[in-house]
Parts: structure tokens; sequence; C-alpha cells
């Protein structure tokens, strides 16, 4: 099957520093992390945190602070480096990144044809 007709928004392969902030036991948890690609609508997430899908955290990008709400889609261990990587969807949030995107390929521009 050709997922990249099903995608909302193209990938970009991009190394992003940001924080994973996750509420554990009435403190807020920090953790530096990095993405390895980002989407319009989310990322792939590489980090020590062990979050479950479905799991919701803060995502915030270290260069700008600017911060999001986000939930675990997906995750798969990472060996031999025991990190996760995982992929996350950002909520609320139209274009987190700040990024220009154009539409997902096998897609038009909406209104063209």
């Amino acid at each position: 099957m050709d997922y990249s007709r099903k995608r909302r928004s193209n990938r970009i392969p991009l190394e992003i520093p940001i924080y994973i902030r996750v509420q554990k036991g009435g403190a807020l948890e920090e953790e530096e992390a990095q993405t390895r690609v980002i989407s319009r609508y989310g990322a792939m997430v590489v980090s020590r945190q062990d979050l479950m899908i479905g799991d919701e955290f803060q995502l915030a990008m270290v260069a700008s602070g600017q911060v999001a709400r986000a939930h675990v889609v997906w995750r798969k261990k990472s060996w031999p480096s025991r990190a996760w990587q995982m992929g996350v969807e950002i909520m609320g949030q139209d274009n987190f990144w700040g990024l220009h995107w154009s539409p997902p390929l096998g897609q038009g521009v909406p209104g063209s044809a």
C-alpha cells in the first residue's frame, strides 16, 4: 500500500533539539530529546522517556521556547542506544514548526485541476 497518498503532510528529515515535559507524581519532569523527522502535524522523536501510546506531554523547542501539547501515536525501542523512537502528534496547533509546507506527494493544490 502507498501510504504517502494517505499522509496529511510531507515528512522532512530534520534534527531539532526539543524538551519533553511529562507530569509525573505532581512534578513536571523535563528531558532534552531530538526530532529525526518532522511533519506539519507532528514528528518522529528520539528520547529516553518511556512514554506509552496515548500518553500526553509538553513538547518545547529548545531554540524558541515554543510549547505545544502532544501525544504518542507509536513507539519503538532503539537498540543498542536504549532510547525510544516515538511518533508524536501535536495537538491543537497547526504548523508548530513554523515552516512552509507544500501539499503531500500525489495531492494537488486545493482548487487546482
